[in-house]
């Protein structure tokens, strides 16, 4: 009884997922215009390597579909070899610390009147570019107002005004009207001081180095990228700029880009930020609701509680994150995503063994519970912050080892669980740190650990490089499919999925690495900035795919098994 009331609760939270997951896809389809912002220095370059005059380059850009140009302020070191006067504040601060005149003769001064007039003259948006040096920038600030710039984007790794003078920043950008462009990956300290949720727009480049050894048609598939995967609603261009040549291979680029983005339904204009969106703490709290009863379900299957400790438990999980959430909203709301991304993965895998039926029902039951978890981060991350990254999910490396590491010490234990008496744990613990381990388990183990430790390492943003034969291999899939199915997904987590069902009614070794496919099932969901339909789309292809390979897996194995007969060393053909 308790259990179906448990259960409930779980539908319950993932019909009000779907009812949010909807209003969500109508927010993000209002918003389809996307800005190309070229760097006015690389325009510069292309002048002069193509032997233009610059307001030539900009009027072809701005035909090809460029709508801004970028303009930094110029440094101590061009304002030396101009000749030109530097401000006697920022003089001054040069001459006190002249030891480190190697750092401060790349720091901004000051814009060049002449920079920002040929943006204006081509009739290009002028993006002003303002760093944090380390003297005041009001003169920066000034000179930006007089061409009454829509967007300003922040360079560096600070934001400007960081530490302690971020309100200032925030200020004057508030009087210049303009919207603040968050430069995905640059983990700027500080911008979440500036960029507030309704003056924000995502911006994604590619540096002038990366420009030198990616091909037209790499920068463009990235560009496509971050607007249809990653709410990318400005692009930071710059051109090719080694030889001659270059010039036609830049507006080549510009023009396929526009192109591009017009054929897939995306506007070409000045970049707004997403329309406002949230949820009440009310559709919160009934969202939990299930993750509170998925947690009661799994603690539930490691040990006995009688009737009614499980909504005991449940009621305590539930009070405890809507507590949080009364003293920290966006503390509860990271909190129980991450929960869910632990917890419903691990619930659906664990309990795979235990469910009755064909072995298309007990995939189908174990992909459900894995996507209500997902629809309860849907709801627990409903807001415009976290769709432009201002808000992050935390949690990326934990959520990727729990369960599979949750599937693995069930299988060791899973004929005394779920715990009546803790005796039976403690004899088959006793057990197995007394058992003779053999040379080939030990090699296999270590094996294990190196796969392992590259898996977590791929994990994040910022893990291994990804090969080239992955990237290429990831492009097709993108060029083939809507949306490219996550390769642990398509690959390893679905396969292993089927294959477990050989074993139905008994624990397989084929669960831990099911695993990996169910969180990174729910995994997909915490990216926020994702448009859901895209999510969507990667997961139901992921699954249909993986699971038709894990299909010829099977076939492969029963048309061949009798070849690994003899293979009684290793025995690493073994399925069950």
């Amino acid at each position: 009884m308790a259990k179906r009331i448990l259960w409930a609760f779980v539908l319950l939270s993932a019909v009000i997922g779907i009812a949010v997951a909807m209003d969500r896809m109508q927010v993000e389809s209002q918003n389809r215009q996307v800005e190309m912002v070229f760097d006015l220095a690389s325009a510069q370059q292309l002048a002069a390597v193509s032997d233009q005059e610059l307001s030539q380059v900009l009027r072809a850009l701005a035909d090809a579909g460029v709508h801004s140009a970028a303009v930094l302020p110029r440094t101590v070191a061009e304002y030396g070899v101009a000749g030109r006067r530097i401000p006697d504040p920022i003089h001054g601060f040069w001459q006190d610390n002249h030891q480190y005149r190697e750092l401060l003769s790349v720091q901004p001064v000051g814009f060049w009147e002449e920079d920002l007039e040929a943006v204006a003259d081509a009739g290009l948006g002028v993006v002003p570019r303002i760093g944090n040096p380390p003297w005041d920038q009001e003169q920066m600030w000034e000179q930006a107002a007089v061409y009454d710039p829509h967007l300003v984007v922040f360079g560096g790794r600070q934001a400007p005004g960081y530490p302690d003078q971020l309100q200032q920043t925030a200020e004057k950008l508030a009087e210049l009207g303009a919207y603040a462009g968050v430069v995905e990956f640059a983990a700027q300290q500080g911008i979440e001081a500036i960029a507030q949720s309704d003056r924000a727009v995502r911006v994604h480049g590619i540096t002038a180095p990366e420009m030198r050894r990616l091909s037209p048609e790499r920068v463009i598939a990235r560009y496509m990228r971050a607007v249809r995967e990653r709410n990318i609603r400005v692009l930071y261009l710059r051109g090719f700029v080694d030889e001659p040549a270059d010039w036609d291979r830049t507006l080549q680029l510009v023009d396929t880009l526009s192109l591009s983005l017009t054929e897939e339904g995306y506007g070409l204009g000045f970049a707004a930020p997403f329309s406002q969106w949230s949820v009440s703490r009310a559709v919160l709290w009934t969202a939990w609701l299930g993750l509170a009863a998925a947690t009661a379900l799994f603690i539930g299957l490691w040990w006995v509680l009688p009737f009614p400790g499980e909504l005991v438990l449940a009621g305590l999980v539930w009070i405890g994150i809507a507590l949080v959430s009364l003293y920290d909203l966006r503390l509860a709301q990271t909190g129980a995503a991450l929960a869910a991304a632990v917890i419903f993965p691990s619930l659906a895998v664990v309990r795979f063994p235990y469910l009755p039926g064909p072995r298309l029902r007990l995939m189908a039951e174990t992909i459900a519970v894995s996507l209500a978890g997902a629809l309860i981060v849907t709801v627990s991350l409903s807001d415009t912050d976290f769709m432009i990254k201002l808000s992050e999910f935390r949690g990326v490396k934990l959520m990727h080892v729990a369960p599979v590491a949750f599937a693995a010490v069930y299988g060791l234990f899973w004929r005394q669980v779920p715990v009546r008496r803790c005796a039976l744990v403690v004899r088959r613990g006793e057990a197995l740190w007394n058992q003779k381990v053999a040379v080939k388990h030990l090699i296999l183990g270590a094996a294990a650990a190196g796969i392992g430790f590259v898996y977590l390492q791929r994990t994040g943003n910022f893990g291994l490089p990804v090969m080239e034969w992955e990237i290429q291999m990831r492009e097709m899939l993108e060029r083939v499919l809507l949306a490219r199915p996550r390769s642990k997904e398509l690959f390893l987590g679905h396969p292993a999925l089927w294959l477990a069902g050989l074993s139905q009614g008994r624990w397989s070794w084929w669960l831990p690495l099911a695993a990996i496919g169910q969180l990174s099932l729910v995994n997909s969901f915490t990216h926020i900035h994702t448009p859901l339909l895209v999510s969507g789309l990667r997961t139901l292809y992921g699954l249909i795919l993986g699971l038709i390979l894990g299909w010829l897996l099977e076939l492969i194995w029963k048309r061949t098994k009798g070849w690994w007969a003899y293979d009684r060393i290793v025995r690493l053909f073994r399925v069950r």
